[in-house]
């Protein structure tokens, strides 16, 4: 569903705290040094729903308090339709779709929020992401370990996170 523009990124909103979304990409199946994105070339890991691994997944920076929190991190999808599952801390938050965006995006459940504010350069999509993740799900000091799992779509369908 389409939603408000969320906050500039590293904006708190009362009650929240916010942490770096990707301190240590863990589990991929493609990486470049260099792939364009809305700021220029930067780093990228990502997945397609035909890979074998089947999954991406990171770690986050450790969450110095339990309240909610904001994960702010940049991302990439792909131009062919696909519909992906995100996991926090092994626990499933929320499906939502990748493919090709022209507004922002927000999806929610049981808490968990996700909102994307796609940016096009050229044929790349990709963009500032959102995930807010409630208080009973964060353990201090601690990072989060987020994964984005294909469940269905286009072979091609796909999901990456940047540097």
């Amino acid at each position: 569903a389409v939603g408000a523009l969320p906050p500039p990124v590293g904006v708190e909103q009362a009650g929240e705290q916010t942490v770096q979304g990707l301190a240590e990409v863990t589990a991929f199946d493609h990486q470049s040094e260099r792939y364009g994105d809305y700021r220029g070339d930067h780093a990228g890991w990502w997945q397609h729903l035909s890979d074998p691994n089947g999954a991406l997944e990171w770690r986050t920076a450790p969450v110095p308090e339990k309240k909610t929190t904001v994960v702010t991190f940049d991302a990439a999808v792909g131009e062919q339709a696909g519909w992906a599952d995100l996991y926090v801390d092994g626990r499933y938050a929320l499906t939502f779709p990748t493919r090709r965006f022209r507004e922002p995006q927000r999806w929610a459940r049981g808490g968990f929020v996700l909102e994307y504010q796609p940016q096009e350069r050229g044929h790349f999509l990709s963009g500032p992401w959102r995930l807010t993740v409630p208080a009973d799900a964060v353990t201090p000091g601690q990072p989060l370990t987020l994964r984005v799992a294909h469940r269905s779509g286009r072979r091609e369908a796909f999901f990456m996170v940047k540097r």
